[in-house]
């Protein structure tokens, strides 16, 4: 893989656009006019997905959408770990305060666990997929509006909490119980057990949201405001995407 020129001016732990995270095969996308009745023929939108019932998805384009989504959960909630302690550090040094009373070590082991759980959903994925003959790259990625605000994920961890846990995961609960439905109605014992399993890891992670988004924010009414607010703007824009005619010009973009 030929490195782009955001990994050879940038370090790992510097935040990334999402134009500049790389992908090979290169991610592909249509312009957002191509949505319509026929877009999961022209392309793969993820996030569509976790609205729509898969079932009504042809089986390959469900597993590509599903394996390029596990993959940008693996990035989000791998860079979540290491930009909390950047913004402890950062904090405690402005406030004279321990890092540790900023951002507690317990946030990075419930997220050293997530990120475990979401390189497990990565294999099972690629393992459906490969079952199935579907390969990364095989269909295009999904639809964009090109003049669309790109905007990279924040460094708050109570953010990425209010935004990741508790509204994408919370989604993304809806979609494995459709494709454990899925699996029943194909009658693959193994596709029914493997997102089981999917499932229940996406209610945990809810609920760390739930839980961390009040704590890191006590004492904090105007942050945890702003934690609500950033929440309540994902799922907005997240619905927002299945209508090509209204998308918000500053939407969260999370490259998946």
């Amino acid at each position: 893989m030929v490195l782009t020129e955001a990994q050879e001016t940038k370090d790992f732990h510097e935040p990334l656009t999402p134009s500049e995270h790389a992908r090979d095969p290169e991610r592909r996308f249509l312009p957002f006019e191509s949505r319509g009745e026929s877009e999961f023929k022209e392309g793969v939108d993820a996030l569509t997905l976790l609205l729509t019932d898969p079932r009504a998805v042809p089986v390959d384009q469900v597993l590509h959408a599903l394996y390029q989504t596990e993959l940008g959960g693996l990035d989000v909630f791998g860079r979540t770990l290491v930009h909390c302690r950047d913004y402890a550090d950062q904090r405690a040094e402005a406030e004279g305060r321990d890092t540790w009373d900023v951002v507690p070590w317990e946030f990075e082991k419930a997220y050293a666990r997530i990120l475990w759980d979401e390189v497990r959903h990565t294999e099972l994925a690629r393992a459906h997929a490969h079952r199935h003959d579907v390969h990364l790259g095989d269909f295009i990625d999904g639809f964009r509006k090109e003049d669309r605000q790109e905007t990279p994920l924040s460094l708050d961890p109570a953010i990425v909490s209010a935004t990741i846990n508790s509204a994408g995961e919370g989604l993304a609960m809806n979609l494995f119980s459709a494709l454990i439905t899925m699996g029943q109605e194909l009658g693959d014992a193994d596709w029914e057990t493997a997102f089981d399993y999917n499932h229940a890891d996406e209610m945990m992670h809810v609920s760390v949201g739930d839980y961390w988004v009040p704590r890191l924010t006590e004492g904090e009414p105007e942050r945890r405001e702003a934690a609500m607010k950033a929440r309540l703007a994902a799922e907005e824009n997240i619905i927002a995407l299945q209508d090509a005619d209204h998308v918000p010009a500053g939407n969260l973009h999370i490259a998946i």
